[in-house]
């Protein structure tokens, strides 16, 4: 399996996670935004902190799962981080032009 191909799967299980838990609003804009956030910084090389809390993933504080989705997202998240920073980036177009496409909502 290519890295390109490990990245993919990895997010696909973030995904995942988020349509697990959208009653807490894992899969609303602000977790989304959060995690393409997290996916660019690792691209570019910058210090990244994955959040692991409902409060640093935004998400319902009245949703008694919303720390069980907080702790799924910040497993799958770091996954995919890991996964980025262990990558010869610089080296990898095809890997950067994933990231560009798929963090649509980073400018």
């Amino acid at each position: 399996m290519t890295r390109l191909e490990q990245l993919k799967a990895l997010v696909a299980a973030f995904e995942q996670a988020q349509q697990t838990y959208a009653k807490t609003g894992a899969s609303d804009t602000e977790p989304d935004g959060i995690f393409q956030v997290l996916l660019i910084k690792a691209l570019k090389g910058k210090a990244v902190t994955v959040p692991i809390s409902r409060d640093g993933w935004e998400l319902y504080s009245e949703n008694e799962k919303s720390d069980e989705a907080a702790t799924a997202l910040h497993k799958a998240a770091t996954a995919c981080v890991d996964c980025i920073l262990a990558s010869p980036i610089s080296g990898s177009e095809e890997l950067c032009k994933y990231l560009e496409d798929y963090c649509w909502r980073v400018s």
